[in-house]
């Protein structure tokens, strides 16, 4: 299995508009951030998680041109507002894509995105093919877990894919969860900031889930530009590492 990180900042980027802090004006190129999302090849198959509104950009930096499924963790903007490019992936290769997500983030995006699922959708619209997961799903003949974790008040989908994890936007993982993501090779998981927010970990809690959960190796991501790469990487365990746009992970 590959991974490759195609964003690892939070929902503003790094830089960030207007800030003129020692990362937002870094020149070093671990300290710039697209929105966070994956993609994975497994067995000939390719995988992106969440299409950002960076996704343009991130395909480019990457050389993807194509794309088998599309899993979504949750419908906040930075994390499913990129789906209008995957029409490019249509045209290239003449054929729908499927979507999987749970039924409320299904319907969220047929709401906001009303006219790519009309009953006479236009000819530039994106061809997608809905499917709600399950906890335990087939997709492309892999076995992919869809886990429950808090985002505050609300629960989004994290993903398991045999012995590598996605998390994003979590602040907490429920008991529920715990045994669905031990024994795993690479977890990559969101720290937001040194202080606790309602919404996402902290750096410490993020930690403290990666000390939990205790996999091989761990990926921080879906920092924001309180962390410069070089100084946060200094200060980490050595099974745990600063994820960078354009990083590559083999999982075996």
């Amino acid at each position: 299995m590959k991974v490759i990180m195609l964003g690892t900042g939070t929902s503003v980027g790094v830089p960030m508009i207007g800030c003129v802090c020692n990362v937002c004006k870094s020149t070093n190129p671990k300290n710039k951030r697209f929105r966070s999302s994956v993609y994975i090849e497994l067995n000939q198959h390719l995988f992106i998680i969440d299409t950002t509104p960076d996704f343009r950009l991130q395909c480019l930096q990457n050389n993807i041109s194509n794309v088998d499924a599309v899993l979504y963790t949750h419908t906040h903007t930075d994390h499913i507002n990129g789906i209008d490019e995957l029409r490019v992936m249509n045209i290239l290769h003449k054929k729908a894509i499927p979507i999987y997500a749970t039924k409320e983030t299904l319907l969220e995006i047929r709401k906001r995105f009303d006219y790519i699922f009309a009953p006479n959708p236009k000819s530039w619209v994106p061809q997608l093919i809905e499917h709600e997961l399950k906890e335990e799903n087939n997709i492309l003949g892999e076995k992919i877990l869809a886990i429950d974790v808090e985002h505050a008040q609300d629960i989004i989908t994290a993903f398991r894919m045999r012995d590598f994890a996605y998390i994003t936007d979590a602040s907490g993982i429920p008991a529920r969860s715990i045994p669905l993501l031990k024994n795993l090779e690479v977890l990559i998981i969101n720290s937001l900031a040194e202080k606790p927010h309602a919404k996402h970990f902290s750096l410490q809690q993020a930690l403290d889930a990666i000390d939990m959960l205790k996999p091989q190796r761990a990926y921080l991501t879906h920092l924001s530009h309180q962390f410069d790469f070089d100084e946060l990487s200094k200060r980490l365990p050595n099974n745990i590492f600063v994820s960078y746009d354009g990083l590559h992970i083999e999982v075996d």
